[in-house]
């Protein structure tokens, strides 16, 4: 296509405000979010109005954009409804409008002709015939259907104009993009009005119905419509070659800490593509983070023409965490009865490949079912390329020799998830006179510092804040005024967070 960006956006999801900040911080080029209202993911946080407003400002004062989904299936009633919905945000949110409903896509054209509307994949556009319809309809993007090949992909990238966009992290569903009826069917509640209440999680028994009798094929239920999660960082390099002009991450129902860990991890490799193609290739320990947020089995989709049944994982519907090890040796308490390996243990021992903390989730899996382990008591035994612990299992019973472990929740890699987007904090008093230099609206960091230190009464201490590049440092300012025109400049101001990078600074002085 002509006119096709140097290098490809990195789209991130955004279900509430906190997955905002650690979209931004993990270096998205847009994020896209929605109200409840016409949003696919109704049952997400979301935002209001206010909400949006301070979004769109964030985003872009970081140079990133913000696009608003509407991208649910609109009824007859709700038209003129929706028409007063985009009239009031336009105005904030001018980067583009993801959509689904055809009729949509008419009213944005007539009533709101300069804002660009995108193509959501719930629409289904998988061949050049219907994205060059759709492009001549207005649709500035496509987000394509989820069950092509790249090798399909490029060739569509070769017939249009319009900017082609695919998902390249998360869950996906069972059926073709947006044709899925199944939870309306079995609920009323549709995933096309964004209140999908996934059946295809569910388990599941396969049966030969005839007119005799039915035969069952499966001799236990298993989740066998469940699709295991889309990773792409292995093939971005063909991503890349595709054509496409953004590459998406699904999650608007994802805890903060996974947009946290998943869009940093995608943002790295992005880059390091771009920066040198030749030695591009994916460490095992970012896999192994990726794998630490909620995660179930990964493959490629059907990017690479894969359509076996590979694509599914019968066993698990959730996240499966990492393999690390297996129990290696086990600590029995004095009272518990032993036989055949089995009685009450008091501490395990696992040879692993990866650390484990303090506060880490391990789940044993046992012969008498799975036991998850909360680690509070932990010694590090010794070191020979891998790690050897003992954990404490609090008289425990069941576990044997090579028992496997999964770590399901690392609490190092949870804390440098919050560090993205939780705000440490800090308060600021001043009090201004109305003889002094009147206060100006809008500050930055650096004229805000001095001008509140220049107006500073009374002793006065420095206070270090210690923090990691990008973090955000949350400060309450209190400023007491003796006049309307200096309220009338603090109302107006723009200033919500002063961001402070490593080791900067900040007065911090006591009010009169």
């Amino acid at each position: 296509m002509t006119g096709k960006k140097s290098k490809i956006e990195l789209v991130a999801p955004a279900g509430g405000f906190e997955q905002l900040i650690a979209a931004l911080n993990g270096g998205a080029d847009s994020v896209y979010l929605g109200f409840e209202q016409y949003s696919a993911r109704a049952y997400a946080k979301n935002f209001n109005f206010k909400q949006l407003r301070k979004a769109v400002s964030s985003a872009h004062k970081r140079g990133a954009k913000i696009y608003l989904t509407l991208n649910t299936i609109i009824k007859d009633n709700e038209i003129y409804d929706i028409v007063y919905f985009i009239n009031n945000y336009i105005d904030i949110c001018k980067d583009g409008i993801i959509i689904q409903d055809t009729g949509l896509c008419r009213i944005m054209r007539d009533l709101f002709p300069d804002v660009p509307i995108h193509a959501s994949t719930q629409m289904n556009i998988h061949n050049s015939n219907s994205l060059n319809l759709f492009g001549k309809a207005g649709f500035k993007r496509a987000v394509l259907a989820r069950e092509m090949t790249l090798e399909e992909i490029k060739d569509l990238s070769n017939k249009t104009n319009v900017y082609l966009e695919i998902f390249g992290h998360g869950s996906q569903c069972y059926s073709y993009s947006g044709k899925c009826y199944f939870s309306s069917f079995t609920g009323g509640r549709s995933g096309n009005r964004g209140r999908c209440t996934q059946p295809c999680r569910m388990k599941y028994i396969t049966v030969q119905s005839d007119s005799k009798k039915d035969m069952y094929l499966s001799k236990s239920p298993s989740y066998l419509l469940s699709k295991k999660d889309l990773y792409t960082l292995d093939i971005l390099p063909g991503i890349i070659k595709s054509g496409i002009s953004a590459l998406k991450i699904e999650g608007r129902m994802k805890s903060p800490e996974y947009v946290s860990i998943i869009v940093r991890t995608y943002r790295k490799y992005i880059d390091l593509y771009y920066r040198d193609p030749e030695n591009y290739k994916v460490k095992e320990e970012d896999i192994y983070k990726i794998k630490q947020m909620f995660s179930r089995q990964l493959c490629n989709g059907y990017y690479k023409g894969n359509l076996s049944k590979s694509i599914i994982d019968p066993g698990r519907s959730g996240s499966i965490g990492n393999f690390i090890g297996r129990i290696k040796k086990i600590d029995y308490s004095h009272s518990g009865r032993v036989r055949r390996g089995y009685g009450r243990a008091e501490a395990i021992y696992i040879n692993s490949k990866w650390p484990v903390w303090s506060g880490d989730i391990l789940e044993v899996w046992t012969r008498k079912g799975n036991k998850k382990i909360t680690v509070k008591n932990i010694d590090r035994i010794e070191e020979k390329g891998r790690y050897y612990y003992r954990i404490g299992v609090d008289s425990e019973d069941g576990f044997s020799i090579k028992d496997r472990v999964i770590k399901y929740f690392d609490k190092k890699i949870d804390e440098e998830a919050k560090s993205l987007f939780k705000y440490s904090s800090g308060d600021l008093k001043y009090d201004i006179k109305p003889y002094n230099e009147k206060i100006c609206g809008i500050h930055t960091r650096e004229k805000l510092k001095q001008y509140l230190g220049r107006y500073h009464i009374g002793e006065k201490s420095r206070k270090r804040i210690d923090v990691k590049n990008n973090v955000g440092i949350k400060m309450k300012l209190t400023v007491k005024i003796y006049g309307s025109d200096e309220l009338r400049n603090i109302m107006y101001s723009d200033v919500d967070n002063i961001l402070l990078s490593s080791h900067q600074e900040l007065l911090n002085g006591k009010m009169i």
